[in-house]
């Protein structure tokens, strides 16, 4: 693609090399796949195809693809494909952060969060020293309630305060 053609794309598209349908690294695509920063996306066709629905898993695992590496990292892992990776780091030990502007937020955990409600496969999740606040604690909580397969959720460092730490245990407990 040209470089406006890519800019255009968004960050996810601006570097993905596209390959067939196949078996790679022991996981089969029905479909051709994006390959992002070593992660295998499906391509999504913008013609034709409807848009998820506002607030359904799909449509947060397409905004976290949106994000580029950490977000496709994510979509992969909390995906309906994904059925043999178990954990997800997310965790900042950059300093800079790994959104723009600074860290996974309350708009990323939520997005997050609904995918994780879905997911039957990640035993451990590590969202240390990020910017969650108590509205990301509690989308995290909604989704622990459903989430049984979780042994170690990782949040130090988010600015929890005592009220959203106990709603997190609730949740978990």
């Amino acid at each position: 693609p040209t470089a406006t053609q890519a800019e255009a794309a968004g960050p996810a598209e601006a570097s993905a090399e596209t390959i067939p349908a196949g078996t790679y690294f022991g996981r089969t695509h029905g479909g051709p796949v994006h390959v992002v920063d070593g992660i295998y996306l499906p391509v999504v066709s913008a013609a034709g195809d409807a848009p998820p629905a506002e607030g359904s898993v799909e449509a947060s695992l397409a905004w976290l693809r949106a994000q580029g590496g950490w977000g496709a990292r994510a979509a992969e892992r909390l995906g309906p494909d994904n059925d043999f990776l178990l954990d997800l780091d997310l965790s900042d030990t950059s300093g800079g952060g790994k959104v723009a502007g600074g860290k996974i937020g309350p708009e990323a955990a939520m997005h997050v969060a609904r995918a994780l409600a879905d997911n039957r496969v990640l035993t451990s999740l590590n969202l240390g020293d990020n910017a969650l606040g108590a509205e990301g604690a509690h989308h995290l909580a909604r989704a622990l309630t459903t989430n049984l397969l979780l042994t170690e959720v990782v949040l130090s460092g988010n600015g929890l305060d005592d009220a959203s730490k106990a709603v997190l245990t609730s949740a978990w407990g």
